[in-house]
């Protein structure tokens, strides 16, 4: 009888220890996925933290593109409207220039390259397309890069007309040579001669500069034939 009971005991016992550690073990492999959905869960708020941040970095980057466009918007129609007042003066020039015009001044008919230096034409005459407006707009005259302060020079003998602050030309000289011949030059830091003076040729009658509507330091020269514009490479040796 007492080996029965043993018997039966050690039976229970073993019932027991091993539900226990069945016990034991879901226990681990509860604990293992605790783990694992902490590390996920953490992974999630590590990913929505980072995409909240990318929206609000996007956002910005968004408002400054706005912000930046439309100032390049104003900036444009700005300069649009710059460029037509100096069209329109130029225009206006031409009656200038005609009603000016002496007939007793005459120069040699040939000019000479209006500075001391060469120079390198940046922008030639006539139709060209803006570089920021992306339109076509025609240039009255040449546009030669030189530094400011560079002489500029009487391209032939003959009465100064104009002299003085002129809108979007800046410091701006306008020679009439006679027979129907006239040369401006624009943008310039300085200006060495007055309306009424009789220059020669080659003298120095300003100093190159960026005044006026200008995005550089450069010459722009014109040739005027009875007050309209013409290309200045026909007449410059």
């Amino acid at each position: 009888m007492v080996a029965y009971y043993l018997r039966a005991d050690a039976r229970l016992i073993a019932e027991v220890t091993s539900i226990q550690e069945t016990i034991s073990l879901q226990k681990r492999v509860l604990q293992e996925k605790r783990w694992e959905l902490d590390e996920q869960r953490a992974r999630v708020i590590s990913l929505e933290k980072a995409a909240t941040e990318q929206r609000k970095r996007k956002a910005v980057l968004v408002k400054k593109a706005e912000t930046e466009l439309n100032k390049v918007q104003r900036d444009r129609k700005k300069l649009e409207a710059a460029l037509n007042e100096l069209e329109a003066t130029s225009r206006a020039l031409e009656a200038e220039i005609r009603r000016r015009q002496q007939k007793e001044i005459q120069g040699t008919g040939k000019l000479i390259w209006p500075l001391t230096v060469k120079g390198r034409i940046s922008s030639p005459f006539g139709e060209r397309m803006h570089p920021i407006l992306k339109k076509k707009r025609f240039h009255s005259g040449m546009d030669i890069a030189v530094p400011t302060g560079t002489n500029v020079l009487a391209a032939d003998r003959g009465l100064v007309i104009y002299s003085g602050w002129n809108g979007g030309y800046g410091y701006f000289i306008v020679i009439d040579h006679g027979n129907g011949l006239a040369t401006a030059y624009a943008h310039n830091s300085r200006l060495l001669v007055k309306e009424g003076d009789v220059v020669e040729q080659g003298q120095v009658i300003a100093k190159s500069g960026s005044t006026g509507l200008s995005t550089g330091p450069h010459l722009h020269f014109e040739v005027r034939k009875d007050g309209v514009p013409v290309d200045p490479a026909g007449y410059l040796p």
